[in-house]
């Protein structure tokens, strides 16, 4: 059922508030990059592979869909490739090398890569026995650089991590999933567990922390349940008067 316009913008504007100071930008985003490209050098110019321009043209057999700056020219690359590598892998400056020991198997996709808590963390779709883990950490292990997951939608190709950004000291995780708590589209990981930030009834395929607010871009076209965040004052309810004032404003435009 359709709610009249001015409860929807009433809706829209209380939503805001009990987010306090999290902004929700929507937007349907489509389309891929095919081919890897690497920042202008120097020269001005765009080469096959960042850091040398006389790299050989790289060798990734699929999609690349994120990039994460090491130390000088080095990088970590992600996407929906098979070879050299399965979904992640190293440049060093000149080839490509393993970025560690995965842990899933059949098609994965590596979509999003962040800095968080010293280590780094993934979002993206790989497959396990346990469920589609859409979150994973670069740890060590016996010396060597391993994957680990982190957290765990359901089996099938539905379910997948698309952002990460980090915000208020909590990673924020995107994408298009449901957790077994029902947690669905997006999520807040401390370090040890996901938590509630509100469901949107449709992907969140961006986001970004900007100057204490935290925004995300996607496809969906309503959020369910804005939990105000720990300490924050509670929201008062919207006055009479600003209710009037909003639907006056909204038939205007009408």
């Amino acid at each position: 059922m359709n709610r009249p316009s001015h409860e929807r913008t009433s809706g829209r504007r209380t939503a805001l508030r009990h987010l306090a100071r999290t902004a929700i930008l929507g937007a349907t985003l489509q389309g891929g990059a095919s081919a890897f490209a690497a920042p202008p050098e120097a020269d001005g110019a765009w080469h096959a592979a960042p850091g040398d321009p006389t790299a050989a043209p790289s060798g990734l057999d699929g999609q690349v869909r994120s990039i994460l700056r090491d130390a000088g020219s080095a990088c970590y690359i992600g996407g929906g490739f098979d070879a050299p590598f399965d979904a992640v892998a190293y440049w060093d400056g000149s080839s490509y090398r393993s970025a560690g020991t995965p842990f899933w198997f059949g098609e994965a996709s590596t979509n999003a890569m962040i800095h968080y808590q010293g280590k780094i963390h993934a979002a993206g779709r790989f497959q396990t026995l346990a469920g589609t883990a859409i979150l994973m950490r670069l740890d060590e292990e016996n010396g060597q650089p391993a994957w680990v997951p982190l957290a765990f939608a359901g089996q099938g190709d539905l379910h997948e991590g698309l952002a990460l950004a980090e915000h208020d000291g909590l990673l924020i995780l995107g994408g298009d999933f449901e957790l077994d708590s029902g947690i669905r589209h997006i999520a807040a990981w401390d370090g040890h567990a996901m938590n509630d930030i509100g469901r949107p009834d449709d992907a969140i395929r961006a986001l970004a922390s900007h100057e204490g607010d935290l925004y995300a871009g996607g496809s969906f076209s309503s959020w369910a349940g804005f939990p105000t965040p720990p300490g924050s004052p509670p929201t008062p309810p919207m006055t009479a008067e600003q209710d009037r004032k909003s639907t006056r404003l909204n038939s205007s435009h009408a």
